[in-house]
């Protein structure tokens, strides 16, 4: 008999646990220490357990998952693999219950959030396992090797992450302050001709900047930039989006988040985008 499980889900999801005997599935995308604790020991060392997860570098820079729980789970003999877009929560124990959820694998998702989850048994579980064996078939093996990968690669890109991040996060504190007069901002056409700008267009703006009037061929890739990133906004997001040109730089901004900007004085750019962050 299928039941709604209420938050928090952390009793649900380790009674659930607790009662495998041969077979369990984990689908979280984040996975915490901490919330390894609503596995039983019995079920990392002696049940033919399966993992699928995210577990992205950007993941473990801003830690919605811990590298440290991964470990436990490969070193424990779990088999875990890899979906970068996986975005599924499910527990599945012998086959035969579980329970389908909002809630990863992390404290906030078991205990802090509001989530919930439907539990279910015996044949609804079947069509579940068997999707979720595709999903399996297809994703990324992990093992010790990508793990010791992984932690260099946190350790080259933490401080860098961390600088970004505090960028976004100064901006988002700004506000609507780092917002300059609004300028009617028109999507690009393909083979647009640079030199042709209308009056009061956005690329005219950018060309009449007096920091960048000496630099014309600057101006230009500048221009150019901009082009790149409005081609890359949806119609809402570019009715929505400001575009300000400041005395130290030239930024679009939707509400309070900075989307793309260039600095004169520190001679930066940087493109927050939804899986990573670039800078030069």
């Amino acid at each position: 008999m299928s039941h709604i499980c209420l938050p928090p889900l952390e009793n649900d999801v380790a009674e659930l646990l607790k009662h495998a005997q041969s077979d369990v599935w984990i689908v979280s995308p984040w996975i915490k220490y901490d919330a390894l604790r609503c596995i039983p020991e019995f079920v990392l060392k002696q049940c033919n357990l399966k993992v699928i997860s995210a577990a992205t570098l950007r993941d473990f820079l801003e830690e919605t998952s811990d590298i440290d729980a991964f470990q436990k789970l490969v070193d424990s003999g779990a088999h875990v693999r890899l979906i970068n877009n996986l975005h599924a929560k499910v527990y599945v124990v012998d086959s035969k219950h579980a329970i389908i959820t909002s809630a990863n694998l992390t404290n906030a998702g078991l205990r802090a959030n509001i989530e919930i989850g439907v539990y279910i048994a015996d044949d609804q579980v079947e069509a579940v396992v068997t999707e979720l064996g595709n999903w399996f078939a297809k994703a990324k093996p992990i093992d010790s090797q990508w793990l010791n990968q992984m932690r260099t690669l946190i350790k080259e890109k933490q401080n860098a992450f961390t600088r970004a991040s505090k960028q976004s996060q100064n901006a988002t504190r700004c506000g609507y302050s780092l917002l300059g007069p609004r300028i009617p901002v028109v999507r690009p056409v393909a083979n647009h001709t640079h030199q042709c700008l209308e009056e009061y267009d956005w690329r005219k703006a950018i060309m009449e900047t007096h920091r960048l009037k000496a630099n014309e061929e600057l101006a230009r890739n500048i221009v150019r930039f901009f082009e790149r990133v409005f081609m890359h906004l949806d119609d809402k997001s570019l009715e929505a989006a400001y575009f300000g040109v400041h005395n130290n730089c030239v930024s679009v901004t939707i509400g309070n988040i900075w989307i793309a900007s260039v600095s004169f004085r520190s001679k930066h750019v940087y493109l927050l985008t939804e899986d990573t962050y670039y800078w030069s």
